[in-house]
């Protein structure tokens, strides 16, 4: 899930004919900003991966966790059955986690009032929620969190993912 294509089939389309994601902003306003130009995620439709009601009581950052885990299954062709739901550990690298919500409701509060902030806001910001969604769908009942390291948090998870197994705590790591 890319700026360059939805799937893995579109992003590797993208890679070798050398098409940039970087387009004019369309999520918000970016008139008043200096820059009007970013790599955006267009086109994603969590339900294609999500029933309608999760989707919504999740934030794009878990959507797109859930959605890439589902990728990554098909193409290791892991029969979740097949395994012991306790050896699987999620692990999920992110550097701030559900930001759109938090800045989502941190208008509803300025605008509204406190009364009509979502009661999913913590939920839905909260780092972990991208594994903890990603173990909830397919069953995984091994260790779970995400690694919150700033540009380093994908390297990371990699890495403790690694160790993981390496040491035998896991027979498989997302």
């Amino acid at each position: 899930i890319s700026p360059i294509g939805l799937d893995v089939p579109s992003t590797w389309d993208s890679l070798i004919r050398g098409t940039s994601g970087i387009d004019y902003i369309s999520a918000f306003d970016a008139e008043p900003f200096e820059t009007h130009v970013a790599a955006e995620v267009k086109g994603f439709d969590p339900t294609l991966y999500l029933d309608k009601k999760r989707a919504r009581h999740l934030d794009r950052f878990a959507q797109f966790s859930v959605a890439a885990t589902q990728e990554a299954l098909a193409q290791a062709q892991l029969d979740m059955e097949a395994v012991d739901p306790t050896r699987v550990a999620v692990i999920v690298g992110s550097g701030i986690g559900g930001l759109l919500t938090l800045s989502e409701q941190f208008q509803v509060l300025s605008e509204r009032g406190p009364s009509r902030v979502s009661p999913f806001l913590i939920p839905m910001m909260l780092a972990d929620m991208g594994p903890g969604q990603i173990s909830m769908q397919i069953g995984a009942k091994g260790p779970n969190f995400g690694t919150v390291s700033s540009c380093s948090s994908g390297a990371d998870a990699i890495g403790e993912a690694t160790e993981m197994i390496r040491r035998g705590d896991v027979d498989i790591a997302i």
